[in-house]
Protein backbone atom coordinates (compact mmCIF):
# COMPACT_ATOMS: atom_id res chain seq x y z
CA UNK A 1 0.00 0.00 0.00
CA UNK A 2 1.53 3.39 -0.83
CA UNK A 3 0.44 6.96 -1.58
CA UNK A 4 1.36 9.92 -4.04
CA UNK A 5 5.22 11.10 -4.04
CA UNK A 6 4.39 14.73 -3.96
CA UNK A 7 1.22 17.24 -5.12
CA UNK A 8 3.83 18.29 -7.39
CA UNK A 9 4.10 15.11 -9.37
CA UNK A 10 0.44 14.49 -9.10
CA UNK A 11 0.16 18.02 -11.09
CA UNK A 12 2.68 16.82 -13.68
CA UNK A 13 0.84 13.60 -13.82
CA UNK A 14 -2.71 15.63 -14.11
CA UNK A 15 -1.69 17.12 -16.50
CA UNK A 16 -0.77 14.84 -19.10
CA UNK A 17 -4.00 13.04 -17.66
CA UNK A 18 -5.91 16.35 -18.57
CA UNK A 19 -3.87 16.39 -22.75
CA UNK A 20 -5.84 12.75 -23.14
CA UNK A 21 -9.28 13.25 -21.67
CA UNK A 22 -10.04 15.91 -24.03
CA UNK A 23 -9.02 13.56 -26.82
CA UNK A 24 -11.39 11.91 -28.99
CA UNK A 25 -12.13 8.85 -27.19
CA UNK A 26 -11.77 6.30 -30.41
CA UNK A 27 -8.00 7.33 -30.30
CA UNK A 28 -7.55 6.86 -26.31
CA UNK A 29 -6.48 3.21 -26.27
CA UNK A 30 -3.73 3.78 -29.39
CA UNK A 31 -2.75 6.71 -27.28
CA UNK A 32 -2.62 4.39 -24.22
CA UNK A 33 -0.51 2.09 -25.92
CA UNK A 34 1.90 4.17 -27.63
CA UNK A 35 2.72 6.39 -24.41
CA UNK A 36 3.51 3.30 -22.28
CA UNK A 37 4.24 0.37 -25.00
CA UNK A 38 7.32 0.19 -23.68
CA UNK A 39 6.68 -1.65 -20.16
CA UNK A 40 6.84 -4.99 -20.30
CA UNK A 41 6.47 -7.70 -17.82
CA UNK A 42 9.28 -9.96 -17.38
CA UNK A 43 7.65 -13.19 -17.26
CA UNK A 44 5.12 -11.98 -20.81
CA UNK A 45 5.36 -10.50 -24.19
CA UNK A 46 2.54 -8.27 -23.05
CA UNK A 47 2.72 -4.95 -22.68
CA UNK A 48 1.84 -3.06 -19.71
CA UNK A 49 -1.65 -2.01 -20.98
CA UNK A 50 -2.23 -4.87 -22.88
CA UNK A 51 -1.71 -7.06 -19.63
CA UNK A 52 -3.86 -4.66 -17.72
CA UNK A 53 -6.67 -4.80 -20.39
CA UNK A 54 -6.05 -8.84 -19.87
CA UNK A 55 -7.40 -8.46 -16.29
CA UNK A 56 -10.31 -7.28 -17.41
CA UNK A 57 -11.20 -10.08 -20.21
CA UNK A 58 -11.31 -12.65 -17.30
CA UNK A 59 -14.76 -13.70 -16.16
CA UNK A 60 -16.29 -12.03 -13.46
CA UNK A 61 -17.09 -15.06 -12.04
CA UNK A 62 -13.52 -14.56 -10.19
CA UNK A 63 -15.37 -11.70 -7.96
CA UNK A 64 -18.63 -12.69 -6.66
CA UNK A 65 -22.00 -10.10 -5.15
CA UNK A 66 -21.76 -9.83 -1.55
CA UNK A 67 -25.50 -10.47 -1.27
CA UNK A 68 -27.77 -12.02 2.06
CA UNK A 69 -26.20 -10.14 4.75
CA UNK A 70 -28.87 -11.13 7.40
CA UNK A 71 -28.91 -9.00 10.10
CA UNK A 72 -25.94 -6.69 9.01
CA UNK A 73 -28.08 -3.33 8.55
CA UNK A 74 -25.06 -1.51 6.87
CA UNK A 75 -24.04 -3.79 4.57
CA UNK A 76 -28.12 -3.83 3.40
CA UNK A 77 -28.33 -0.58 3.14
CA UNK A 78 -25.30 -0.15 0.92
CA UNK A 79 -26.54 -3.26 -1.38
CA UNK A 80 -29.87 -1.64 -1.55
CA UNK A 81 -28.22 1.27 -2.58
CA UNK A 82 -26.37 -0.57 -5.61
CA UNK A 83 -29.51 -2.06 -6.56
CA UNK A 84 -31.87 0.75 -7.59
CA UNK A 85 -28.47 2.12 -9.37
CA UNK A 86 -28.30 -1.13 -11.37
CA UNK A 87 -31.89 -0.87 -11.89
CA UNK A 88 -32.46 2.92 -12.99
CA UNK A 89 -34.14 3.55 -9.79
CA UNK A 90 -32.89 6.90 -8.91
CA UNK A 91 -35.73 7.87 -6.45
CA UNK A 92 -35.03 4.64 -4.45
CA UNK A 93 -31.02 5.08 -4.79
CA UNK A 94 -31.66 8.85 -3.70
CA UNK A 95 -33.94 8.01 -0.45
CA UNK A 96 -31.22 6.09 0.48
CA UNK A 97 -29.55 9.21 1.80
CA UNK A 98 -30.35 11.05 4.88
CA UNK A 99 -32.13 14.49 4.40
CA UNK A 100 -28.92 16.13 5.90
CA UNK A 101 -25.95 13.91 3.82
CA UNK A 102 -22.83 15.25 1.82
CA UNK A 103 -21.49 13.22 -1.62
CA UNK A 104 -18.47 13.39 -2.79
CA UNK A 105 -17.34 11.61 -6.16
CA UNK A 106 -13.60 12.51 -6.30
CA UNK A 107 -13.99 12.44 -10.18
CA UNK A 108 -15.90 15.23 -10.35
CA UNK A 109 -15.16 19.00 -9.28
CA UNK A 110 -17.27 19.74 -5.51
CA UNK A 111 -19.20 18.20 -3.07
CA UNK A 112 -23.30 17.77 -2.65
CA UNK A 113 -24.63 19.00 0.05
CA UNK A 114 -28.29 18.52 1.34
CA UNK A 115 -29.61 18.55 -2.89
CA UNK A 116 -31.74 15.42 -3.36
CA UNK A 117 -32.48 16.76 -6.76
CA UNK A 118 -29.04 17.26 -7.37
CA UNK A 119 -28.02 13.86 -6.14
CA UNK A 120 -30.53 12.42 -8.17
CA UNK A 121 -29.07 14.16 -11.39
CA UNK A 122 -25.63 12.71 -10.77
CA UNK A 123 -26.70 9.36 -10.56
CA UNK A 124 -28.55 9.86 -13.81
CA UNK A 125 -25.61 11.19 -15.71
CA UNK A 126 -23.50 8.43 -13.82
CA UNK A 127 -25.38 5.85 -15.50
CA UNK A 128 -26.59 7.31 -18.81
CA UNK A 129 -22.41 7.39 -19.10
CA UNK A 130 -22.45 3.60 -19.04
CA UNK A 131 -23.71 0.85 -21.83
CA UNK A 132 -26.98 -0.62 -21.58
CA UNK A 133 -27.33 -2.99 -19.28
CA UNK A 134 -24.58 -2.70 -17.09
CA UNK A 135 -24.40 -2.92 -13.65
CA UNK A 136 -22.18 -1.94 -10.63
CA UNK A 137 -21.46 -5.25 -9.24
CA UNK A 138 -20.37 -4.98 -5.49
CA UNK A 139 -16.86 -7.46 -5.17
CA UNK A 140 -16.21 -6.82 -1.30
CA UNK A 141 -17.43 -4.98 1.72
CA UNK A 142 -16.60 -3.92 5.17
CA UNK A 143 -19.43 -3.59 7.64
CA UNK A 144 -19.26 -1.84 11.03
CA UNK A 145 -22.85 -1.05 11.88
CA UNK A 146 -21.44 -0.66 15.87
CA UNK A 147 -19.91 2.82 14.33
CA UNK A 148 -22.21 2.69 11.28
CA UNK A 149 -19.36 2.65 8.92
CA UNK A 150 -18.94 0.52 5.75
CA UNK A 151 -16.92 0.33 2.90
CA UNK A 152 -17.13 -1.60 -0.18
CA UNK A 153 -14.88 -2.72 -3.23
CA UNK A 154 -16.59 -2.61 -6.37
CA UNK A 155 -16.43 -2.52 -10.29
CA UNK A 156 -18.99 -2.10 -13.00
CA UNK A 157 -19.88 -4.98 -15.52
CA UNK A 158 -21.54 -5.83 -18.97
CA UNK A 159 -22.38 -9.58 -20.07
CA UNK A 160 -19.96 -10.93 -16.99
CA UNK A 161 -16.65 -8.67 -18.08
CA UNK A 162 -15.41 -6.11 -16.36
CA UNK A 163 -15.46 -2.66 -18.40
CA UNK A 164 -12.10 -0.73 -18.78
CA UNK A 165 -11.72 2.08 -16.34
CA UNK A 166 -14.61 1.27 -13.99
CA UNK A 167 -13.62 -0.13 -10.92
CA UNK A 168 -12.77 1.85 -7.29
CA UNK A 169 -13.77 2.08 -3.64
CA UNK A 170 -16.46 3.81 -1.51
CA UNK A 171 -17.00 4.64 1.54
CA UNK A 172 -20.06 5.59 3.42
CA UNK A 173 -21.59 6.64 7.36
CA UNK A 174 -24.74 5.49 8.24
CA UNK A 175 -26.97 7.39 10.90
CA UNK A 176 -29.28 5.78 12.90
CA UNK A 177 -32.47 6.29 10.81
CA UNK A 178 -30.53 3.35 8.30
CA UNK A 179 -29.69 6.38 5.97
CA UNK A 180 -26.54 7.28 4.32
CA UNK A 181 -25.51 10.76 5.65
CA UNK A 182 -21.84 10.50 4.09
CA UNK A 183 -20.21 8.95 0.85
CA UNK A 184 -17.11 9.18 -0.99
CA UNK A 185 -15.96 7.59 -3.97
CA UNK A 186 -12.79 7.19 -5.28
CA UNK A 187 -12.38 5.02 -8.87
CA UNK A 188 -9.47 4.08 -10.84
CA UNK A 189 -7.49 6.50 -12.99
CA UNK A 190 -8.22 6.46 -16.61
CA UNK A 191 -4.77 6.92 -17.63
CA UNK A 192 -1.84 4.02 -16.18
CA UNK A 193 1.52 5.36 -16.10
CA UNK A 194 4.56 3.35 -17.17
CA UNK A 195 6.60 1.98 -14.53
CA UNK A 196 9.82 3.52 -15.94
CA UNK A 197 8.30 6.76 -15.88
CA UNK A 198 6.81 6.10 -12.03
CA UNK A 199 10.56 5.53 -11.03
CA UNK A 200 11.83 8.28 -12.77
CA UNK A 201 9.61 10.90 -10.87
CA UNK A 202 10.01 8.68 -7.72
CA UNK A 203 13.79 9.49 -8.33
CA UNK A 204 14.02 13.03 -8.60
CA UNK A 205 11.09 13.61 -5.86
CA UNK A 206 13.46 11.26 -3.12
CA UNK A 207 16.25 14.55 -4.31
CA UNK A 208 13.66 17.29 -3.83
CA UNK A 209 12.09 15.70 -0.52
CA UNK A 210 15.87 15.55 1.26
CA UNK A 211 15.71 19.16 0.73
CA UNK A 212 12.22 19.73 2.36
CA UNK A 213 12.96 18.27 5.47
CA UNK A 214 15.43 21.33 7.21
CA UNK A 215 16.82 20.58 10.99
CA UNK A 216 13.80 22.60 11.90
CA UNK A 217 10.97 20.82 10.65
CA UNK A 218 12.60 17.57 12.02
CA UNK A 219 13.15 19.16 15.19
CA UNK A 220 9.49 20.06 15.05
CA UNK A 221 8.11 16.50 14.02
CA UNK A 222 10.13 14.99 16.63
CA UNK A 223 8.56 17.29 19.36
CA UNK A 224 5.38 17.16 18.06
CA UNK A 225 5.40 13.05 17.95
CA UNK A 226 6.73 12.90 21.48
CA UNK A 227 4.11 14.81 22.72
CA UNK A 228 1.31 12.94 21.29
CA UNK A 229 2.76 9.46 22.27
CA UNK A 230 3.31 11.00 26.10
CA UNK A 231 -0.63 11.96 25.78
CA UNK A 232 -1.95 8.45 23.66
CA UNK A 233 0.18 6.76 26.69
CA UNK A 234 -1.49 8.55 29.39
CA UNK A 235 -4.70 7.87 27.92
CA UNK A 236 -3.59 3.92 26.87
CA UNK A 237 -5.35 4.16 23.92
CA UNK A 238 -2.03 4.10 21.38
CA UNK A 239 -2.09 0.29 22.60
CA UNK A 240 -1.12 -1.68 19.61
CA UNK A 241 -4.01 -4.18 20.99
CA UNK A 242 -6.99 -2.15 21.11
CA UNK A 243 -5.82 -1.23 17.21
CA UNK A 244 -6.40 -3.01 14.06
CA UNK A 245 -4.10 -4.48 11.83
CA UNK A 246 -4.39 -2.17 9.59
CA UNK A 247 -4.26 1.28 11.47
CA UNK A 248 -0.95 -0.48 12.76
CA UNK A 249 0.32 -0.80 9.41
CA UNK A 250 -0.12 2.92 8.64
CA UNK A 251 1.27 3.63 11.87
CA UNK A 252 4.44 1.92 11.19
CA UNK A 253 4.61 3.39 7.67
CA UNK A 254 4.00 6.93 9.20
CA UNK A 255 7.04 6.28 11.53
CA UNK A 256 9.21 4.66 8.62
CA UNK A 257 9.29 1.13 9.55
CA UNK A 258 8.91 -0.73 7.08
CA UNK A 259 10.28 -4.35 8.55
CA UNK A 260 6.95 -3.32 11.13
CA UNK A 261 4.32 -2.25 8.57
CA UNK A 262 5.92 -5.31 6.40
CA UNK A 263 4.76 -7.98 9.58
CA UNK A 264 1.17 -7.00 9.39
CA UNK A 265 1.23 -8.30 5.62
CA UNK A 266 0.67 -11.69 4.30
CA UNK A 267 3.54 -13.36 2.60
CA UNK A 268 1.55 -13.97 -0.42
CA UNK A 269 -0.36 -10.46 -0.35
CA UNK A 270 -1.45 -8.65 -3.09
CA UNK A 271 -1.67 -4.99 -3.23
CA UNK A 272 -3.54 -2.92 -6.25
CA UNK A 273 -2.58 0.56 -6.52
CA UNK A 274 -4.40 3.26 -8.71
CA UNK A 275 -2.87 6.71 -8.50
CA UNK A 276 -1.48 9.61 -10.63
CA UNK A 277 1.89 7.67 -10.12
CA UNK A 278 1.41 4.65 -9.49
CA UNK A 279 -0.79 1.99 -10.76
CA UNK A 280 0.01 -2.03 -10.89
CA UNK A 281 -0.24 -5.14 -8.96
CA UNK A 282 2.57 -6.08 -6.23
CA UNK A 283 2.56 -9.75 -5.51
CA UNK A 284 4.38 -11.06 -2.13
CA UNK A 285 6.17 -9.03 0.61
CA UNK A 286 9.70 -8.95 -1.17
CA UNK A 287 8.01 -6.57 -4.02
CA UNK A 288 6.17 -5.31 -1.36
CA UNK A 289 9.07 -4.03 0.74
CA UNK A 290 11.00 -2.68 -2.56
CA UNK A 291 7.93 -0.50 -3.34
CA UNK A 292 7.87 0.57 0.45
CA UNK A 293 11.35 1.46 0.47
CA UNK A 294 10.96 3.30 -2.94
CA UNK A 295 8.28 5.55 -1.21
CA UNK A 296 9.60 6.22 1.94
CA UNK A 297 12.68 7.56 0.33
CA UNK A 298 10.88 9.78 -2.28
CA UNK A 299 8.46 11.47 0.62
CA UNK A 300 9.63 13.81 3.36
CA UNK A 301 9.89 12.12 6.86
CA UNK A 302 7.16 14.26 7.78
CA UNK A 303 4.23 13.29 5.64
CA UNK A 304 1.62 10.58 7.08
CA UNK A 305 -1.17 9.42 5.91
CA UNK A 306 -3.94 10.38 7.58
CA UNK A 307 -6.72 8.02 8.66
CA UNK A 308 -9.97 9.85 8.46
CA UNK A 309 -12.53 7.22 8.53
CA UNK A 310 -12.53 3.15 8.81
CA UNK A 311 -14.59 0.66 8.67
CA UNK A 312 -13.47 -2.63 10.79
CA UNK A 313 -15.29 -5.85 9.79
CA UNK A 314 -14.79 -8.00 12.46
CA UNK A 315 -16.66 -10.95 11.08
CA UNK A 316 -14.62 -11.49 7.75
CA UNK A 317 -11.73 -9.48 8.21
CA UNK A 318 -12.19 -6.73 6.19
CA UNK A 319 -11.44 -3.20 6.49
CA UNK A 320 -12.38 -0.05 4.41
CA UNK A 321 -10.55 3.19 5.00
CA UNK A 322 -10.91 6.46 4.04
CA UNK A 323 -7.49 8.53 3.98
CA UNK A 324 -5.57 11.48 3.18
CA UNK A 325 -1.82 12.57 2.99
CA UNK A 326 -0.33 15.17 5.13
CA UNK A 327 3.24 17.15 5.07
CA UNK A 328 3.99 18.71 8.28
CA UNK A 329 0.59 18.67 9.28
CA UNK A 330 -1.00 20.03 6.45
CA UNK A 331 -3.13 18.14 4.20
CA UNK A 332 -1.78 18.23 0.22
CA UNK A 333 -4.55 18.71 -2.07
CA UNK A 334 -5.69 16.17 -4.65
CA UNK A 335 -3.82 13.26 -2.33
CA UNK A 336 -7.15 11.53 -0.60
CA UNK A 337 -8.38 8.14 -1.53
CA UNK A 338 -9.95 5.45 -0.31
CA UNK A 339 -8.67 2.11 0.64
CA UNK A 340 -10.30 -1.60 1.01
CA UNK A 341 -8.36 -4.40 2.61
CA UNK A 342 -9.15 -7.75 3.70
CA UNK A 343 -7.34 -10.13 6.16
CA UNK A 344 -7.13 -13.68 7.82
CA UNK A 345 -9.42 -13.82 10.54
CA UNK A 346 -7.34 -15.95 12.41
CA UNK A 347 -4.18 -14.66 11.99
CA UNK A 348 -5.19 -10.64 11.37
CA UNK A 349 -2.53 -10.74 7.95
CA UNK A 350 -3.46 -8.40 5.53
CA UNK A 351 -3.84 -10.57 2.15
CA UNK A 352 -5.17 -8.16 -0.12
CA UNK A 353 -5.49 -4.32 -0.71
CA UNK A 354 -6.86 -2.26 -2.96
CA UNK A 355 -5.90 1.62 -2.87
CA UNK A 356 -7.44 4.30 -5.05
CA UNK A 357 -6.64 8.32 -4.98
CA UNK A 358 -8.77 10.66 -6.70
CA UNK A 359 -8.92 11.57 -9.84
CA UNK A 360 -5.95 14.27 -10.18
CA UNK A 361 -8.13 15.99 -12.86
CA UNK A 362 -12.27 17.10 -12.08
CA UNK A 363 -14.71 16.42 -14.19
CA UNK A 364 -16.71 19.88 -13.74
CA UNK A 365 -19.97 19.60 -12.60
CA UNK A 366 -22.90 19.90 -15.93
CA UNK A 367 -26.34 19.39 -16.43
CA UNK A 368 -27.79 16.51 -17.98
CA UNK A 369 -28.31 17.04 -21.36
CA UNK A 370 -25.08 20.47 -22.39
CA UNK A 371 -22.85 20.01 -25.09
CA UNK A 372 -20.04 18.64 -22.62
CA UNK A 373 -22.60 16.16 -20.66
CA UNK A 374 -23.41 14.73 -24.32
CA UNK A 375 -19.84 14.27 -25.09
CA UNK A 376 -18.65 12.74 -22.09
CA UNK A 377 -21.56 10.10 -22.73
CA UNK A 378 -20.81 9.45 -26.54
CA UNK A 379 -17.36 9.43 -25.44
CA UNK A 380 -17.61 6.98 -22.48
CA UNK A 381 -19.84 4.33 -24.70
CA UNK A 382 -16.86 4.40 -27.72
CA UNK A 383 -14.37 3.30 -25.11
CA UNK A 384 -16.38 0.30 -23.61
CA UNK A 385 -17.87 -0.83 -27.03
CA UNK A 386 -14.36 -2.35 -27.89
Amino acid sequence: MRFSTTAIFSIIVGTITSSLAFSPTSSIKSRLSSLFHSSKSPTSSRTHVEDYIADYDSPSEKTTTKTANTGRNGANLVENFYNSLNQRDFTFATNCFSDNFTYEDSVYMGVITNQKEELQSRFLNGVSRLPPKAKIIIEDIACDDENGKVGVKWHVEKDSKILLFTRGCSFYTIDEEGKIVDAFKASEMLIKTDKRFADALVSNASKFSGATDSFVQKLQQQQQQTSFEEEEDENGTSSSSTLSTIEQYYNAWNSRDMELALSYFDEDCTVQTEDPVFVGTIRGKDELRAHLLQNADSLPSSAKIMIDDIAVDRSNGNYGVRWHLEVNGYSLPGLRGCSFCTSDVETSLLKCAFDVTEAPVKIPRVPKGSVFSTLMSVSSRALWNR
